[in-house]
C-alpha cells in the first residue's frame, strides 16, 4: 500500500486519511515520534460519526514534559483503501501537540502502549501486512507531490527501486524500545571527506540520532549547538540571526557554495553483503538551506532544548535526502542514498542562492511579466490601480446619471407639449348649447320662408 503525501516548501509534509462514518479526510502529519492517532477538537466531533464511540473521557499523557489532558475515542479508519478500527486522541487547541496547519497527527512510532492506553496507530496500519516494514519518501522539491508512504512488500520494493543498482539497502540497529532512534559516531561540517571537528567525538555517554518526520530542522544538543551554528555561519560569511523564535536561523545574502556540507556517521550493515561500515550521510547546502524570499534564506538546524544527552533529531531536511525505512519486526532502521551513487554525499536539494521575492501583476509566456521587487512599490501600484477603477466606475456612473435625466426631462417636455396642441374635449353643456343654437337657426330660416310666400 502506498498513500501520497503533498509538502509545503519541501519542509512540512502530510496526508490524508478517513474517518467515521460517513467517512470524512483529515489531513494530517506522519509522526516518527508521536505513538497514536491525535485530532483537533475543532476538526473532529464525535456526533458528526455513528461508529463513533468514547472509550475514556479522561484520559491524560505527558507531552514534552508536560501534562496533556484529552478524550479517548474509538472510530473507523480508512487508509488508501484499507478500513480498520483505530484509537483517537481528541485534544484541544492549546495543547500544542497539533499545528494549525493540519487536522490531526498520526504517529508512526512503534512504542507498546501499556495496558489501559489506546493502541498504536502504527500497529493498526501495519496489521493487515505480513511484513511490519514501511517507508518514507520525501521530494525535495518545493511544493511538489511525489511524496509517499509506503507499507509492506511495496515499501522494500520501492526502495530498492530508488537507489543505484550498485547502493544497498544499508540497517542501523534501533538501540531505543520507544522511538525511531540509533547510535550515531560522528557529526559536524566536513572538509575533503573528514569531520573539522567530530563533535560527537567529546561525547560521553555517545551521540544518538532520532528520525523525526515532522520536524523540518536538524535538532542539535544545547551542548554542540552554539558552537556548531557560529563555526558554519562564520564560514558562510552570511548575515544571521533568529527570527521570531530560537528556532528559525535566518540569513542575508545566501549562496550555497560558500556554506560548508554536514555529516552524519552511523554504523550500518549492507543488506546485499551483511558487510559492517561506518557510513557517512551528508547534507549539502543546497538541502539545508531554504529561500524564504528577499535574498534571504532559513538554515534547517536548531537548539534541542528538552534533551539534556547527546541526541539528534534528523527533521525532514536528512530525511528528504537519504530515504528511511523502519522495520518493526527486526527493529531496524535502514537508509538509501538518493544521490545516484553509493557516496551518499546529498545534494538532491534545489537550493543555490536566495533570490529576492517578486510581486508580479501580471505573468505572460510571451510579452514579458510585469513585477516588482518591492512590496511598498507593489502595493502602491495595486493602490493607485484601484483608485483608477473606483474613480473611472464613479465618472462612469455620474455620465450614466446625467444622460438618464436629460432624456427623462426631454420626455416629460414633449409629452406636455403634446397634451397642449391636441383639441379639449367638448362638455355635454357645450354640446346642448350647440344643438340649440342649430335649432334656432332652422327655425328663423322656416319663418322667413314662409313670409315670402304669403
Amino acid at each position: 500500500m502506498t498513500l501520497s503525501l503533498s509538502n509545503k516548501g519541501a519542509t512540512l509534509y502530510y496526508g490524508k486519511i478517513q474517518l467515521g462514518s460517513p467517512y470524512k479526510s483529515y489531513k494530517v502529519d506522519f509522526s516518527l515520534l508521536r505513538t497514536n492517532l491525535f485530532l483537533s477538537d475543532r476538526d473532529f466531533e464525535v456526533l458528526q460519526s455513528k461508529t463513533c464511540t468514547i472509550t475514556n473521557s479522561h484520559f491524560s499523557f505527558v507531552d514534552n514534559k508536560k501534562l496533556v489532558h484529552a478524550t479517548a475515542a474509538r472510530d473507523q479508519l480508512k487508509v488508501n483503501g484499507k478500513e480498520a478500527k483505530v484509537d483517537i486522541a481528541i485534544l484541544g487547541e492549546s495543547t500544542g501537540v497539533i499545528s494549525d496547519r493540519v487536522a490531526g497527527v498520526f504517529g508512526l512510532n512503534w512504542k507498546k502502549q501499556p495496558a489501559g492506553y489506546p493502541e498504536s496507530s502504527l500497529e493498526v496500519l501495519l496489521e493487515p501486512y505480513g511484513q511490519k516494514v514501511f517507508s518514507l519518501f520525501l521530494t525535495a522539491d518545493p511544493d511538489e507531490k511525489g511524496s509517499w508512504l509506503a507499507v509492506g512488500g511495496e515499501a522494500l520494493q520501492r526502495a530498492s527501486s530508488l537507489g543505484s543498482p550498485q547502493a544497498p539497502i544499508r540497517w542501523a540497529a534501533v538501540n531505543h524500545n520507544s522511538r525511531w532512534q540509533v547510535a550515531m559516531q560522528g557529526f559536524g561540517m566536513m572538509r575533503s571527506s573528514s569531520f573539522r571537528p567530530n563533535l560527537c567525538a567529546t561525547s560521553r555517554k555517545g551521540c544518538v540520532a532520532v528520525f523525526d518526520s515532522s520536524e523540518p530542522t536538524i535538532r542539535v544538543p544545547r551542548a554542540y549547538y552554539s558552537n556548531f551554528i557560529r563555526s558554519l555561519v562564520v564560514g558562510s560569511g552570511a548575515d544571521c540571526y533568529y527570527e521570531g523564535s530560537a528556532s528559525k536561523l535566518v540569513c542575508s545574502q545566501c549562496t550555497a557554495e560558500y556554506w560548508s556540507p554536514i555529516g552524519f556517521r552511523i554504523d550500518t550493515v549492507s543488506d546485499k553483503d551483511g558487510r559492517a561500515e561506518r557510513k557517512v550521510y551528508q547534507l549539502q547546502p543546497s538541502d539545508y538551506l531554504v529561500d524564504i524570499g528577499d535574498y534571504r534564506c532559513r538554515v534547517l538546524f536548531s537548539e534541542t532544548l528538552t534533551e539534556t544527552d547527546d541526541t539528534f533529531y534528523l527533521g525532514t531536511a536528512f530525511l528528504k535526502t537519504h530515504h528511511t525505512l523502519y522495520d518493526v519486526s527486526s527493529g531496524n532502521v535502514g537508509l538509501v542514498c538518493l544521490d545516484g551513487s553509493d557516496a551518499c554525499v546529498g545534494g538532491v536539494g534545489s537550493f543555490e542562492a536566495a533570490q529576492v521575492t517578486e510581486y508580479c501583476i501580471l505573468k505572460t509566456q510571451h510579452h514579458g511579466n510585469i513585477c516588482f521587487q518591492s512590496l511598498v512599490v507593489y502595493s502602491f501600484f495595486w493602490g493607485l490601480l484601484l483608485v483608477c477603477i473606483f474613480l473611472s466606475a464613479g465618472i462612469l456612473a455620474h455620465a450614466g446619471v446625467v444622460i438618464s435625466l436629460r432624456c427623462y426631462r426631454r420626455y416629460r417636455t414633449r409629452k406636455t407639449q403634446r397634451v397642449q396642441c391636441a383639441p379639449m374635449p367638448e362638455t355635454l353643456g357645450q354640446r346642448l348649447l350647440d344643438e340649440h343654437d342649430a335649432d334656432v337657426d332652422d327655425g328663423e330660416q322656416g319663418e322667413g320662408d314662409g313670409i315670402a310666400l304669403t
